[in-house]
């Protein structure tokens, strides 16, 4: 029997409450795009809440678009954006990142547990690089669920 993942049930509970979905679909293994229906702009509103609740930046976007500013549009599944990606976030090492040619095979591989993880990245670079985080929230604001 797995322990109990109180970051992993925060964040479930997060994602079903911003995309209004029952908990019990909010998997690890659920696409965030194709299963739990979500769109461009959610993503957005996820970050936004996940970087106000917990005070650290959260890429969401740089996983979605390896391109990092410097490659084509018709460039995103290249191996190079796939090294760079996998620089940045290392929890992808296990991740098929060579099935994705396009954005939208990339919006494929967006799951629950693909957003812990980068949520728990970022949690940790902030703990190794207090500097690198946004100011931190206000305190009223810790521990709310609400935008």
């Amino acid at each position: 029997m797995n322990a109990p993942d109180p970051l992993r049930e925060e964040l479930r509970e997060s994602i079903a409450e911003l995309l209004e979905v029952e908990l019990e679909e909010v998997v690890p293994e659920a696409r965030f795009f194709h299963d739990l229906g979500g769109e461009s702009l959610d993503v957005l509103d996820m970050t936004f809440r996940f970087e106000r609740k917990y005070g650290v930046p959260v890429r969401f976007q740089q996983l979605l678009d390896p391109r990092d500013g410097t490659a084509s549009a018709d460039a995103t599944g290249t191996s190079e954006n796939f090294r760079r990606l996998r620089e940045r976030f290392p929890f992808l090492e296990n991740v098929d990142l060579e099935s994705a040619a396009t954005p939208d095979d990339l919006k494929s591989l967006f799951t629950v547990d693909l957003i812990v993880a980068t949520v728990r990245h970022a949690l940790a670079a902030n703990i190794a690089d207090p500097s690198a985080a946004p100011s931190a929230p206000d305190a009223s604001l810790r521990g709310s669920s609400n935008p």
